[in-house]
């Protein structure tokens, strides 16, 4: 499953993702996962929009990465019944 960094959330911890950043691209279980927001004026209202993501993925933490980095998922082990 192909995602960007602003996609992911808590509920992909532990899912085992490939991160396409510009220094290389890291795959492993996605430890952490943090979207950091700014907020902005224009005009009388503010908007907060998220800028950037910190992204920590097996022992490599990433640290910040843009909204737009693209990540691949892969689909959950399914858990073999019987």
């Amino acid at each position: 499953m192909n995602l960007t960094a602003q996609q992911l959330n808590g509920t992909h911890l532990g899912r085992i993702v490939t991160v396409h950043h510009h220094q290389g691209t890291y795959t492993g279980e996605l430890d952490r996962v943090e979207h950091h927001r700014e907020t902005e004026s224009i005009g009388h209202y503010q908007t907060a929009t998220d800028k950037w993501v910190t992204l920590c993925v097996g022992v490599a933490e990433i640290g910040h990465v843009p909204i737009n980095t693209p990540i691949t998922m892969q689909a959950p082990v399914e858990q073999a019944s019987g």
